[in-house]
């Protein structure tokens, strides 16, 4: 992919334009028209196309371990922004995927379905259907099949993710047991 094929794809997004905020000219920066605030940083490092994207925290984590390609934002905040090289081992279908993701999180208010700030058991529920997914030899974020050169789709990784699973589910067991431990001892007391 050539930058300016990036570029033109991050354009296809509605109400976006093209900036150059600095002076450096390796450095372009598409945003929304209504709130200004960019959801696309195009930039080259060491000779290769990377773009800066924002994610959540959870996914942004995951994508890096997961892909070469996925490291944290150069020159961004890194719990949020990751830098992808569109020509790496990310599949396509992902990586739009990640550009969609970073267009939503960045749109103006008005526009966007407001969000909670997931508690730590829905945190848990999505780990957990991740590690599920990834277990059964199925990428979580496109429910397709891991390809079978993948180093997530080896037996021993397998086996792994259904013993993290299994951690999982005993300590959202363990934070109902609590959770019902706590509403016992406020009845017994009111």
């Amino acid at each position: 992919m050539t930058r300016q094929e990036l570029l033109d794809l991050c354009l296809t997004f509605p109400d976006t334009y093209e900036d150059a905020p600095f002076d450096d000219p390796n450095w372009t920066v598409v945003r929304h028209r209504a709130n200004r605030k960019c959801f696309a940083m195009l930039f080259e490092r060491e000779g290769k196309l990377c773009i800066n994207l924002k994610c959540e925290p959870m996914q942004a984590e995951f994508f890096r371990r997961v892909y070469v390609g996925v490291t944290p934002g150069y020159h961004m905040n890194k719990e949020h922004w990751n830098t992808v090289l569109p020509d790496s081992d990310v599949p396509t279908d992902t990586f739009y995927a990640m550009i969609q993701e970073s267009y939503d999180r960045t749109r103006p208010k008005t526009h966007r379905v407001r969000k909670e700030t997931p508690h730590e058991w829905e945190t848990m529920q999505r780990a957990k259907m991740y590690i599920h997914k990834l277990a059964g030899g199925i990428d979580p974020l496109t429910d397709r099949p891991l390809p079978e050169d993948t180093v997530l789709n080896q037996p021993r990784l397998a086996r792994c993710f259904s013993y993290v699973e299994i951690l999982i589910e005993r300590a959202m067991q363990q934070e109902i047991r609590s959770v019902k431990a706590r509403r016992k001892t406020c009845l017994h007391f009111s």
